[in-house]
């Protein structure tokens, strides 16, 4: 069995590998249209979720979250998203104390 992806919110992620190098989002136009809607949400409510698929069906939820203003301290303490295998956190950042993403989601379900 073919998975279709026509119709499908297809959208990948990827994230920066290391300081100064590319991040991209690269979807359909029913992912990216999925992805904007959830901007679009959280600049409201500040959270929103955008359900997606990667190319190989196994969807996932992005999640969309806005820092006010009054809480930009809180992005100095968030966790960087480098996914390098060479980023030696250890030597060249403190993560005593950072907070990961999810902890700035106010509306999730606690399992």
């Amino acid at each position: 069995m073919t998975w279709e992806l026509k119709g499908t919110n297809v959208l990948h992620i990827y994230a920066q590998d290391s300081w100064h190098k590319e991040a991209y989002i690269v979807g359909n136009k029913e992912g990216l249209l999925e992805l904007r809607k959830a901007i679009d949400q959280a600049l409201k409510s500040k959270e929103a979720i955008a359900n997606v698929f990667p190319a190989d069906g196994e969807g996932y939820e992005a999640m969309v979250l806005l820092v006010d203003d009054d809480e930009e301290k809180k992005l100095l303490n968030i966790e960087l998203p480098y996914t390098g295998k060479d980023m030696n956190y250890d030597v060249v950042f403190n993560d005593e104390g950072m907070l990961h993403p999810h902890s700035l989601v106010k509306n999730k379900n606690e399992e």
